[in-house]
């Protein structure tokens, strides 16, 4: 009898996952320096889903992490195209690798975050190509405004 209770279990929980879409993959690029992120999806409905993106970036004079959450809208184009837009915020912190002295040299901040691009869902395979942009403005320690482009390739499941 519990083997029963355990298997109808499982298979409720199986059918409750498949109807939300879910990716996990690796997210590259960048604004001020290339970076990458491990990128997961979660999908809420067949319209829109939300996405958190942690990753690491740098460049030769500075480096950094970055936590990143987004709610976006996606929406279908012809074939296995779809293309999304959205919105969230973020948490990271930052050090210049040259003048690691002082709180000068490195900080937390906190972002808006914008988002849009446009991927592909290959019919045969569980994988995801995307192009998106990130648009994000800083505040606290890392003021301003700064354009992240990225090239995105996830697993589904």
């Amino acid at each position: 009898m519990k083997r029963l209770i355990a298997l109808i279990a499982l298979c409720t929980c199986i059918n409750f996952g498949a109807k939300a879409q879910k990716a996990i993959g690796l997210r590259l690029g960048g604004g001020e320096g290339f970076g990458s992120e491990l990128s997961f999806q979660y999908g809420l409905s067949q319209s829109n889903r939300i996405q958190a993106d942690l990753g690491v970036k740098g460049t030769k004079q500075w480096g950094g992490w970055s936590l990143i959450g987004t709610y976006q809208w996606v929406k279908p184009l012809e074939g296995n195209f779809r293309w999304y837009f959205g919105g969230g915020a973020g948490i990271g912190s930052y050090y210049n690798k040259e003048n690691y002295i002082d709180d000068n040299h490195r900080g937390t901040y906190i972002s808006l975050n914008g988002i849009c691009g446009i991927e592909y869902m290959f019919p045969d395979i569980p994988l995801q190509l995307a192009v998106d942009t990130r648009p994000y403005l800083g505040f606290i320690n890392a003021g301003g405004f700064n354009m992240d482009l990225a090239l995105s390739v996830r697993f589904c499941f």
